[in-house]
């Protein structure tokens, strides 16, 4: 328990690091990257902030035009579903990981945590 403590208090001290997790394992970090330099905003929507917009929000650009945002999520997700909104407007799929039906006649990225 104490090393979980340790770990959540230096996950908060990182910047930009917004904390997704209220389990009892340690959580896993992801980083969500896209290359996107002419946005103004870009968002991650998936099942692990339940799809909800102005949930989790990527920083930047940086000089070489990426957002990024990384995340803890509990330690027993292994399946992420996930899309970018970029602008608050358009969808963009992550071309980094595979996208997959979803169960709208749309489709999102899947991404499994080994």
């Amino acid at each position: 328990m104490q090393k979980i403590f340790a770990l959540l208090l230096i996950l908060f001290s990182i910047p930009g690091l917004r904390v997704v997790y209220a389990g009892n394992d340690a959580p896993v970090i992801i980083t969500f990257l896209l290359h996107a330099p002419a946005a103004k905003k870009i968002e991650v929507i998936g099942n692990f902030n339940g799809w909800e917009s102005d949930s989790t929000q990527l920083k930047g650009p940086d000089a070489a035009g990426n957002w990024r945002a990384t995340i803890a999520i509990p330690d027993d997700v292994r399946t992420i579903r996930y899309l970018y909104l970029v602008d608050g407007k358009t969808v963009v799929l992550d071309p980094a990981y595979p996208a997959v039906n979803d169960d709208f006649g749309g489709k999102n990225n899947l991404r499994m945590i080994p």
